[in-house]
């Protein structure tokens, strides 16, 4: 039998954060963890849920519905961190839950169809949103989201 591995690429992580789906493309993620006690940092930006210990690496959390300007969701035990990383720092952000990984074909768009969100950093954040199994998807753009962080100024949120 002739099996396909599925590779990061192919795949499509779908999440909701207040009932709106996102995604993000496999390679993006390193990991999904289960949710654990977060530890707040004082003086942090609003989006910065605060910071968690993964296997001895310091994993600072984003409130990503802060971030995109969605009203903050409860935390439950469906509840997940997705786990980003790139050459620079590590990175990690809550969903209200994580809804499917989906199989992406070779001819999936690299760039995607229609308006994004409305949301507030609608131009930054989200570079599109594509449509799959009747689901409208607002994807995620994980290299503007780590520039974002990497060029904030953490001294002008200090009181």
């Amino acid at each position: 039998m002739n099996e396909q591995i599925l590779s990061p690429e192919s795949l499509l992580v779908v999440f909701k954060l207040n009932g709106t789906n996102f995604g993000i493309r496999g390679e993006k993620i390193r990991e999904v963890l289960d949710i654990v006690t977060i530890t707040f940092v004082p003086r942090s930006p609003d989006f910065i849920a605060g910071i968690i210990n993964v296997r001895g690496r310091i994993l600072t959390i984003l409130d990503m519905a802060n971030l995109l300007g969605l009203p903050s969701f409860s935390v439950d035990r469906n509840s997940k961190i997705l786990f980003l990383e790139n050459n620079k720092m590590d990175i990690g952000f809550m969903v209200k839950s994580l809804e499917e990984v989906k199989k992406l074909s070779p001819s999936f768009p690299g760039t995607y169809p229609g308006p994004p969100l409305d949301i507030k950093f609608k131009g930054h954040l989200i570079e599109g949103t594509v449509d799959l199994d009747n689901k409208t998807i607002n994807l995620l753009d994980v290299d503007r989201l780590f520039k974002f962080i990497d060029e904030y100024d953490f001294n002008s949120s200090l009181v």
